[in-house]
C-alpha cells in the first residue's frame, strides 16, 4: 500500500527543509558558468521574479549566487533572468526548489552588453493564462485534479516551456503515480532543461521501485548528459551482476562504451535475448569477439537448456558474417561426435536452412549415429525457441525432448530412420496437457520447417488437435499410444486443449495447408468436429466462425 504524508507535514525528504506553506518563501542557490569553457563566471546579475516578489543578487568568484524569493512557495514557476557584460542574456522558467541547485551557462556574445541596472528587474516572461491555471492546479491536494493537470501539460510541453518545468517538476510529486506519468513523459520529450535529468536522479532513490525503473529507463533519453550517463554505468555494473535495466537504457542511448560492450557479451552467454538482438546488430563483429563467443559456446553445448547456445550461435552467424561462420565450420569440424550432434541441433533451430552448410563440415555417419542414440532417450530437455511466444508462459520443458530434437535433426538433414523421426513427431502432437504443451509447440514448427510437402502426410494429426470434441476417425484417450503415431479407433473425451497448442497448430496449419487442407477441414466440420477457441475469443459455439477465419487464412497464402 502506497502511504503518502499528511498536508501538515512537510516533504523533507524531497525538498530538503521544511518550510511552511503560508510563509510563501523560498531559497535558491547554483553557479553560472561560461557555456563554453564551464569556467565560473564571477559578477553576473541574478534576477528572480514570481508573483509578487521580485530580488536580484550578484555571483561570486565562484559563479555561486543565492537567492531568498518572497511569494513563491516551493514548486511554483519562477523567473530567472541572468546578464553579464560580454554574454547573452539568460531567460528561463524554473519549479522553484531548494533541494536542486540551478546550473546556468552563459554564451559569449561579439558585442559586449552593458552592465544591466540592479535597480530594474525585468518583469517574468508572460505565461498562457491556461498553462498557469494547470501550473496553479499541479498544487492540489487533490490526486485526480493533478493528474488530469499534468495530462494537459504534457501535451503542452513541447511548445511551452512553463508547462514543461511543470511536466519536470513533477517528476518530483509526492504521488508515485504522478510521479510515474511525468517520467515517462520527460522520457518521451526530451526537455533540454537541466533540471530533468537532475529529478530523474532523485527519483533513482525513491521508495518505490517503480518511479526507480522508470527513472533508470528515461535516463536514457539523455545520451549527451554526463550525469545521466554516469548514473547509469554506476547502476550497470559489471559480471556477473548486470543491472539488465541500465542496460537496456544505455544501448537505447546509442552510447558506445567498453564497460556496455562486457555487459551485453556476458547477457548474451546467459541466453538473454535482447542482448543476442543487440550483439547480433554489431556487424562484423572482432576477431577477438569471435574468438570469446566460440569458447562460450564450447561449455554451453553440454546443458539441457539449449537457449544459451540457440543466442551464442545467432550472434556468431549475423554478427560475425563470414568470419563467424568460418569459426562455427572449424569448431564443428574439430569436435567430438556427441557435441558435433549438440551444435548441429542448436545450429539448426537457429538457422533452418542450414542443411547444405552443416552437411559439408561434419562426418555424416558420425552424426547419424549420435541422433540415432538420441532418437531413443527417454531424457528430458528444453525444446526452447526464441521466436516462439507462449500466451500463456508454458515452460519449455518436454519429457521427451532429446527424442524430439533428435527427430528434428534428421528431418531436416534428411537422415535415416525418416519413419522414427516422423513418428516421434506425431506422438508429441497427442501432448494437449499444460504442463507438455511446449513438446507439440516444438513438433508444429518443425513441421513449418520442413514444409509443405513433407509436412503434408501429417496434417490430419494437425487438425486432431484442434477438435474440441470427439470424433471417431481421430479421437485418442489421455493415456499415451503403445506406439507413436498409433491412435485408438473409438471415440474417447477430448483432454484439456491448451490455448498455446491451439496457437501454433493454427499458425502452422496457415503455413503448409492448401486446398486438400481446406478440404479436409470442411469434411471434418460436416461430420460435428468443433474448432477449439480461447475464451477470450468472441462466443462460437459450434466453431463455424474459427472454421472460416482458419479457411480464409489458408488461401490468403496459397492465392498469392
Amino acid at each position: 500500500m502506497i502511504k503518502t504524508l499528511p498536508r501538515s507535514v512537510c516533504l523533507w525528504f524531497l525538498l530538503g527543509s521544511c518550510v511552511a506553506a503560508q510563509d510563501k518563501v523560498t531559497k535558491l542557490r547554483g553557479t553560472v558558468q561560461d557555456a563554453t569553457t564551464k569556467n565560473p563566471v564571477a559578477g553576473a546579475t541574478v534576477s528572480a521574479s514570481g508573483d509578487t516578489a521580485q530580488q536580484s543578487e550578484i555571483t561570486d568568484g565562484k559563479g555561486f549566487f543565492r537567492l531568498l524569493i518572497e511569494g513563491v512557495p516551493p514548486g511554483d514557476l519562477v523567473h530567472i533572468r541572468v546578464e553579464k557584460a560580454g554574454y547573452a542574456a539568460y531567460d528561463q522558467q524554473f519549479a522553484a526548489s531548494e533541494e536542486i541547485p540551478l546550473n546556468i551557462l552563459l554564451r559569449r556574445t561579439t558585442t559586449a552588453t552593458p552592465p544591466p541596472n540592479r535597480k530594474t528587474i525585468e518583469p517574468a516572461a508572460p505565461v498562457d493564462p491556461v498553462t498557469a491555471r494547470f501550473v496553479q492546479e499541479m498544487k492540489d491536494p487533490n490526486y485526480t485534479v493533478r493528474l488530469n493537470a499534468l495530462k494537459v501539460l504534457v501535451d503542452s510541453a513541447p511548445t511551452d516551456s512553463a508547462a514543461m518545468s511543470a511536466v519536470i517538476a513533477a517528476a518530483l510529486d509526492f504521488s508515485y503515480q504522478i510521479k510515474l506519468n511525468a517520467i515517462q513523459a520527460i522520457e518521451r520529450l526530451k526537455p533540454t532543461s537541466k533540471d530533468a535529468v537532475t529529478n530523474l536522479l532523485v527519483d533513482l532513490h525513491d521508495i518505490e521501485p517503480l518511479v526507480q525503473a522508470q527513472s533508470i529507463d528515461a535516463l536514457g533519453s539523455f545520451p549527451k548528459d554526463k550525469d545521466a550517463q554516469a548514473a547509469l554505468f554506476r547502476l550497470l555494473g559489471t559480471p556477473p551482476s548486470i543491472n539488465e535495466r541500465a542496460m537496456y537504457s544505455l544501448v537505447r542511448s546509442g552510447v558506445e562504451d567498453p564497460r556496455l560492450s562486457e555487459a551485453i557479451f556476458y547477457e548474451v552467454t546467459i541466453g538473454n535475448q535482447y542482448a543476442v538482438g543487440v550483439m547480433s546488430k554489431e556487424t562484423p563483429l572482432s576477431p577477438e569477439w569471435i574468438s570469446r563467443l566460440i569458447a562460450e559456446l564450447g561449455k554451453n553445448l553440454d546443458f539441457s537448456q539449449s537457449f544459451k547456445a540457440q543466442g551464442i550461435i545467432r550472434v556468431l552467424l549475423k554478427g560475425g558474417g563470414e568470419a563467424g561462420h568460418k569459426a562455427m565450420h572449424q569448431f564443428l569440424a574439430t569436435a567430438d561426435p556427441y557435441r558435433q550432434s549438440r551444435l548441429v541441433l542448436c545450429w539448426l533451430e537457429v538457422d533452418h536452412k542450414a542443411k547444405d552448410e552443416i552437411l559439408q563440415v561434419v562426418r555424416v555417419t558420425d552424426i547419424t549415429t549420435e541422433l540415432r542414440k538420441a532418437l531413443a532417450s527417454t531424457q528430458p530437455e528444453s525444446v526452447f525457441l526464441s521466436y516462439v511466444v507462449y500466451v500463456s508462459d508454458a515452460p519449455t520443458g518436454c519429457s521427451r525432448g532429446v527424442t524430439l530434437r533428435a527427430a528434428m535433426g534428421m528431418l531436416m538433414l534428411d537422415l535415416e530412420p525418416h519413419k522414427d523421426a516422423w513418428d516421434a513427431l506425431a506422438f508429441d502432437l497427442d501432448r494437449t496437457h499444460h504442463s507438455e504443451v511446449a513438446c507439440s509447440v516444438y513438433s508444429g514448427t518443425v513441421l513449418v520447417w520442413l514444409g509443405q510437402s513433407r509436412a503434408k502426410p501429417i496434417i490430419p494429426l494437425l487438425i486432431d488437435d484442434l477438435r474440441c470434441n470427439g470424433s471417431p476417425q481421430f479421437d485418442f484417450s489421455e493415456e499415451p499410444p503403445t506406439r507413436p503415431g498409433q491412435r485408438p479407433t473409438q471415440p474417447q473425451p477430448r483432454p484439456s486443449v491448451n490455448r498455446d497448442l491451439i496457437l501454433i497448430v493454427k499458425t502452422t496449419l496457415v503455413k503448409i495447408g492448401d486446398e486438400d487442407t481446406i478440404t479436409l477441414l470442411q469434411q471434418y466440420a460436416a461430420q460435428g468436429m468443433i474448432i477449439c477457441g480461447h475464451k477470450s475469443e468472441d462466443p462460437d459455439p459450434d466453431g463455424k466462425k474459427r472454421l472460416a477465419d482458419l479457411i480464409a487464412r489458408i488461401r490468403s497464402r496459397t492465392d498469392k
